[in-house]
Formats: structure tokens, sequence, C-alpha cells
């Protein structure tokens, strides 16, 4: 059903045709209202209306008044609603105060950073005026509430999914915004016999006490001189998609950290550690992440923290260890397909010499194994991080699809000197019929296959499964990659491209689509193609590294023809890195037709939901 408020607007069939339409006169008018007050605030006005409150604030400088005055109105803002905030037992009256103060400080880097302001000539320079209506208060508070429970939803959908880690951090987010938002007491929205906060609370501890480490092999690396302990890490009973720890050893001090991934875990120790115990500490916080939400970064950093100390616990380290050497590894091969173990294939011969080359560094004398563009991929994995294989069993998992031969699960570690963190990824290696490997790209977690592979046979061929793992994968592999020329090649020429708030589509048409866009969208606008391009090569070329990780999907056809290659694809969605960050809702529609060169038509990003709770997706633009 269509949202009452929306209303259809033609996409323009050439750039000039669209600086002529009514959208974008609607938009320009929008955007000019927005830009431009309706009628002028006088200073009189805010002393005497009693409409507003305002902060003053007067220096030497535009820039130091303007922040004075921002102070003084928060502290205003403090005043007018501490009443409304809870006071914990032991705190006095000036702790309680300077509590609501810092935690109303907290929203002066979103909304009230884009307060008006008044700026007149003073005796010491300039006075400014920084001023809200009070009627905006509720506005304000209402928009963080909203926040708030964006955040324990994504926590709840999160735990269901055995994403541990995606669940900790967007429980512990909500708790300290929640900290801030005067109704502190609101109640939980499945539950209202107890707080939110009480809930968020309970459900962190439960994520930490029930995250379980279980270990499966020590191994002893005499020629690296260290110890690699291998961990399965299960909640309830499942893989964790995705957790992130690190350890303490007296010798060198806290590791980076490293993140579990689809369950497998190490932990690398000096060869001749001989303590039986190990310290380890389980993430919730993730500081580092929220550079992707100023308003959550700004948080973090300005209340005081709640801790959970069930993030800690002791590891026993007993158990028979297993020398490994670079020449002896056991490679097993299991077809997904035939439901049955491989042993003779030469395929497998040719992974087990690539295996032994990368732990021997030695890349030239296994390039023979590779075609040009396979050896291309492969020096492109090698450079995204420190590569490393950390064992010696592998099992691997052979599927055979359209007269292609894939090694699909390879763990492989990945770290960077000038960054705290370090990644495990499952490496697919993909074969020509030459039997040399054509193509190499990073695996989508197990659950997101699930969930194509469980697609209705009826509406799903099992190649299109195929292609859509593929096609997700090579997408994924591109952006931790930085292949800017894949992904220059993927999308249309014609492609619509939405990016944070903005719209963006080059100058040709895409025939009979329409958009539905409601009225809190109309704000995006359209830029070219080369524009998000050019954008990508940037932030690629300012990051030392960038890891995408999947939180779910919804793929479905396009259209109710089972025949039609066009699929609409709502993906939620991490992005990492060491200067930037962010997480999202990513809407695809693309042409798989020709699977080697798919296209993309629309690509949507929108860091949160709307008001209404919904992302773009295939409501917002259909085929006619």
């Amino acid at each position: 059903m269509k949202n009452k408020d929306k209303k259809n607007y033609t996409i323009g069939d050439l750039a000039s045709a669209y600086i002529t339409s009514p959208v974008f006169l609607l938009t320009l008018i929008f955007l000019l209202l927005c830009i431009v007050p309706l009628s002028a605030v006088t200073v009189s006005e805010l002393q005497n209306s009693g409409e507003y409150l305002y902060g003053r604030g007067e220096a030497d400088s535009y820039e130091k008044a303007t922040d004075l005055a921002l102070t003084n109105l928060i502290s205003k803002i403090s005043v007018k609603v501490e009443a409304e905030f809870t006071r914990n037992d032991s705190e006095d009256e000036a702790g309680y105060k300077s509590r609501v103060e810092r935690n109303i400080n907290t929203y002066s880097s979103t909304t009230l950073y884009n307060v008006p302001d008044i700026m007149e000539q003073s005796r010491a320079g300039i006075m400014v005026w920084r001023y809200i209506k009070l009627d905006d208060l509720d506005k304000i508070f209402a928009a963080r509430k909203q926040k708030i429970l964006s955040y324990y939803q994504c926590g709840r959908k999160a735990e269901i999914n055995a994403q541990v880690g995606d669940a900790l951090r967007n429980y512990y987010w909500s708790l300290e915004l929640l900290a801030t938002y005067p109704e502190k007491e609101c109640l939980c929205p499945e539950n209202d016999t107890i707080t939110l906060e009480t809930q968020l609370q309970s459900r962190i501890n439960s994520l930490l006490a029930g995250a379980h480490f279980q270990l499966q092999q020590i191994y002893r690396d005499a020629e690296k001189e260290r110890k690699v302990l291998k961990y399965r890490v299960s909640y309830e009973g499942r893989n964790v998609a995705n957790l992130n720890y690190r350890y303490y050893t007296s010798a060198t001090g806290w590791s980076r950290y490293n993140s579990a991934n689809d369950g497998l875990a190490y932990i690398e120790l000096p060869l001749d550690y001989d303590e039986n115990k190990l310290t380890l500490q389980i993430q919730y916080r993730y500081e580092q992440a929220a550079n992707f939400d100023k308003e959550v970064q700004k948080v973090l950093a300005g209340i005081e923290a709640d801790y959970f100390n069930n993030n800690q616990r002791e590891l026993v380290l007993l158990g028979e260890e297993e020398e490994i050497t670079s020449e002896d590894i056991k490679l097993d091969v299991y077809d997904i397909r035939k439901n049955e173990t491989v042993t003779e294939l030469t395929e497998k011969d040719v992974m087990e010499e690539v295996i032994k080359g990368i732990r021997e560094n030695r890349k030239a004398d296994i390039k023979h194994y590779f075609t040009e563009t396979g050896y291309s991929d492969f020096e492109d994995i090698l450079c995204y991080g420190k590569a490393e294989i950390l064992e010696d069993e592998f099992q691997v998992l052979l599927d055979e699809n359209c007269g292609e031969k894939q090694f699909r699960n390879l763990p492989m570690r990945f770290s960077f000197p000038n960054n705290d963190k370090e990644f495990i990824e499952r490496v697919n290696f993909k074969f020509a019929e030459s039997g040399r490997i054509k193509g190499i790209t990073f695996s989508l977690g197990d659950r997101a296959i699930r969930d194509i592979m469980a697609k209705d046979e009826r509406m799903w061929k099992p190649e299109e499964k195929y292609q859509l793992i593929n096609f997700m994968e090579y997408y994924k592999t591109a952006y931790c990659l930085e292949d800017i020329d894949y992904l220059d090649r993927i999308f249309a020429e014609n492609a619509l491209i939405v990016v944070g708030r903005v719209l963006k589509n080059d100058d040709f048409a895409i025939e009979n689509i329409t958009d539905t866009i409601a009225k809190e969208k109309v704000e995006y606008i359209r830029y070219e193609k080369d524009e998000y391009i050019d954008h990508l090569r940037q932030v690629f070329t300012a990051n030392e590294y960038i890891n995408l990780q999947f939180e779910d999907n919804d793929i479905k056809h396009y259209s109710n023809d089972p025949d039609s290659a066009l699929y609409a694809i709502q993906i939620k969605h991490n992005y990492y890195s060491q200067n930037y960050g962010d997480q999202g809702y990513l809407f695809l529609m693309m042409d798989l037709q020709d699977v080697k060169e798919p296209k993309i038509y629309i690509r949507t990003w929108q860091p949160e939901k709307f008001p209404d709770g919904s992302v773009f997706g295939v409501d917002d633009f259909r085929m006619d």
C-alpha cells in the first residue's frame, strides 16, 4: 500500500528538461525556504515575546561569539528541562545540574548546531544571539527518542540473527542516547512492564554472558615464532555472525581488536607463552565506529559511560598443541551440491599449492596457477592488508554452477599497520575451465547466503541465486579493495543514485520509471554519476582500508515476472575505515541479464530510516 502522502514525480528524460520541471522548481523553493526565514526575528522579540529561548555571546570575532551564545542557550535549555530528568539517589543538587547540562550539551552537534542567530556590532566587537522557539524543543527531543528506538530495534534484529557485535553496538548506543533523553523512564516498546533502560541493560548483559569462546585447536608455528589458538564463537548454540574482541598478555599488553566472522576467531600468542589462562574482553562501546553518527559520537564523548564488567572473562588455554609448517597442510573439499567429500580434483591440488605459497610469502612462484585477471585479484587481496593464513587444516566448499568451479570460505586474517583493527574474512577462489584461478572475492556471511538460497524455487531458478550471490560478493569486494574501475563499470550511464540525502542522476533518462517520493524526501537533489564515482575515488585515496559488512538483506524480483533479470535488493550495511565510517540502508535495482557485466540502474543509500520507519525500496521506484 502506498503512503497516502506520497506524490508521483516523473524522472526527467534530459537534464535540461529536469531543470525546468515542476519538481525542480518545487525542490528549489523548498530549499530556499529552509535557507531564508519567512520573517526576520528581532532581539526585542526574543526578549519580550515569551516564545523563544535564547543565548547571547559577545567576543572579538563571530566564531567566538556564536560559540558563547550557543553555550548560553544550552544552559537555558538545561534549566528549562532539568525537572524532567531523573535524579540519581547519590547525586547532590550541583552534581545533578551538571549532569543535566552535560546531557543537553550532546544535542549541540546536531539540531542545535543549526539554530538561527542574530548578529550585531558591540563595543567588544561582535554580539551574537542564538535562539530556538519553545515549541521546537519537543521536536528536538522527539528526534532523539526516534533515534533511541531505532538503535534498539536494530539491536533486536541483530540479536535474532546472531549478529552479536551489531546487537551490542546498537543496544549500547541506544542506552547512552537514552541517558540524554528527559523522559528516561520511558517504557520498553514491546513490554510495558519494564523501562527501556532496564531492557537495554538486560540485553547487553545477556549478550556478553552468552557469547561463548570454545577452543578448537592450538597451533605451534615455530617458523613465525607464535602460537595460534582457533576458537568457535557461539551464542545460544549458533555461530556468531560478528563480534569484536581483544586479549591481554603481560608481555605485549592488550592486542588489537579482532573480529570474529561466522563463528571463527583466532588468538595469536608468542611461541614461549606458557600461562594457562588469558584475559579476553568483548567490545560493546564501539567509540571509533561512532564517527558515522556524530550525534552518538557526541554522546559517547560527553557523558559518563555505562560499563558492563561481564564483557571480560578468563580463557583457559589447556589443550594439545599441534606443530605446523608451511609445507604440511590438510585441505578438505566438500561439494555442497553433491553433498559429498571430494578427493580427486585438479583444482584441489592447485589450491593446496596456492595456500602454501601464501603462507611462505612466495607469490611469484605460484603466479602460473592464475589467469592474468586472477593474479591481479590475488595481488589486490594480499595488498588489502597484511594477509595471513593462520592454520594448516581447512575445509573449503566446492560450488559448481554454470560451468564454473568455486572454492569457498578459505579463512584469512587481514591487519593494517596504521590501524588497531584486524579482520577475519572468508575468501573465495573462482576457477576457469583451464584449471587456473580466474577471480577472487570476499564471501558473504552464512546467513546472507542462506537467505538467498531459501528463496521459493517456483520464482527463483538455482542459477539466479548463484548469480545474486556472485554479484553481492563482487560488489562487497570492489568496495573493500577500492576497485573504482569495477564500480564505474557496473553503474549504468543513466543510473539514478541517491547518496545520503542527495538524489543523483546523470544526463540521460531511465525510461518508464517513476518515483513516488514522500514529502519528507523532497530535499533530494540530482547530480551526475561521474560526481559519485569521483567522491568514491577521494574516499578510497584517503583510507588505508575499507571493510563492508552486510547485516541483513531482502532480495526480490523487481516485477512478478520470474523470467525478468531485474532485481531489487535492500541491505543494511556497515562501512568501516580508519578515517570514515557509516551505517545505513542500501537499495539496488540492477539487471543481471549478463552476469559478467551487471548493470545497476538505481542505487540509494540513506543513513537512517524515514520518520515512518521505511527506507527506499521497490515502492519508491516502479516500472509503468
